[in-house]
């Protein structure tokens, strides 16, 4: 009951905030109770307190026991709901959206460090605000994955989980249209963030992965396509298998060898060698989901039905690029469970 008064305001007391937090962790809570008082107490005020990294773990120490798609709701609840709630956190929300922006145009690759470290201390207190502004610059502009991708270094584990979130907020948002105007290729905002996905769950494979795995499973089920774009991405970067083209005689040949004969040219050919951490953490996160099999025999539905009951049956040229992309996607992931995810297709 005293909560319902506090509300947010509850975090201007630094200690008091942290012995809650402690308190919920250590009694038997019930779980909807539980989750009414992250979303609508802890969260949002969270953004109230100056970026402190004890205290945003203290808040991961509770929140991480959770299943995955209940911290998901949880974020989507303070974003949606509470943010517009209160006078404190909408004037929080447009500073940290400038102060985002201001480090985004400074970023580079010579000062990654410095601003690495800004973005890991602002995300502390405000990560949906901060992430979901990176997120859109991203999409905009593609030139800045690589220098946000080291930066990231200086995330916490909390930090990582928003960002997952706001990373399929991003991809499963309505209001986004994953074709062109005239449908005849794929958006330049899904490419740019796809390519991201990739990147991200290379370099920092500490970030759970497993609901961007289950939402692509449940997209290609639901006869949408578009998205293998971003499995594609996962399994060239994060899977080490990468899809090579224009392969001359010579290594076609070489890939009707053995397997180290196929590891020796895939060495060759492949513009980055495979992240044996993350190749790990990949097939884990596919086994831990259930996913590793499901996954792959839903490709190959979806291969099969594209022609006749994909989404984007307006233009040939869509379908027959989403086809060839299927394909592809499919001989990937082939090569992924045969080859332990070594090697090229």
């Amino acid at each position: 009951p005293l909560l319902r008064h506090a509300r947010i305001f509850v975090a201007r007391d630094v200690q008091l905030y942290v012995q809650l937090v402690r308190v919920l962790r250590a009694a038997r809570v019930d779980a909807a109770q539980l989750e009414a008082i992250v979303a609508k107490v802890l969260l949002p005020g969270l953004c109230l307190i100056p970026a402190n990294a004890a205290v945003a773990n203290e808040l991961w120490e509770l929140v991480r026991g959770l299943p995955a798609t209940t911290r998901y709701r949880l974020y989507g609840q303070c974003k949606n709901a509470h943010y517009d709630k209160y006078a404190e956190l909408i004037v929080r929300r447009a500073d940290v959206r400038k102060a985002t922006k201001r480090i985004l145009r400074r970023l580079s690759k010579e000062n990654t460090k410095v601003q690495g470290k800004v973005i890991g201390k602002m995300s502390h207190s405000d990560p949906l605000v901060v992430f979901a502004e990176i997120v859109s610059q991203v999409e905009a502009y593609d030139n800045l994955t690589a220098p946000l991708i080291d930066a990231f270094r200086y995330l916490s584990t909390q930090s990582g989980d928003v960002l997952s979130y706001v990373v399929l907020d991003h991809l499963s948002s309505p209001a986004k249209q994953k074709l062109r105007g005239d449908g005849s290729t794929i958006a330049a905002w899904l490419q740019s963030l796809a390519a991201f996905c990739g990147m991200l769950w290379r370099r920092h494979s500490y970030i759970d992965v497993r609901g961007l795995l289950a939402y692509i499973h449940h997209q290609l089920k639901d006869n949408s396509s578009v998205d293998l774009l971003v499995l594609q991405e996962l399994l060239s970067k994060m899977g080490g298998v990468d899809v090579i083209e224009n392969v001359s005689d010579a290594q076609l040949d070489a890939h009707a060898g053995s397997a180290t004969l196929r590891a020796e040219v895939a060495a060759v050919l492949q513009p980055m060698k495979p992240a044996r951490r993350a190749v790990q953490k990949l097939r884990a996160a596919l086994v831990a989901s259930d996913l590793l099999l499901p996954l792959w025999i839903t490709i190959a539905h979806t291969r099969n039905r594209i022609l006749y009951h994909s989404r984007e049956l307006r233009n040939m040229k869509i379908l027959a690029e989403l086809y060839d992309k299927c394909q592809e996607t499919f001989m990937q992931y082939t090569q992924f469970l045969t080859a332990g995810g070594t090697g090229a297709t």
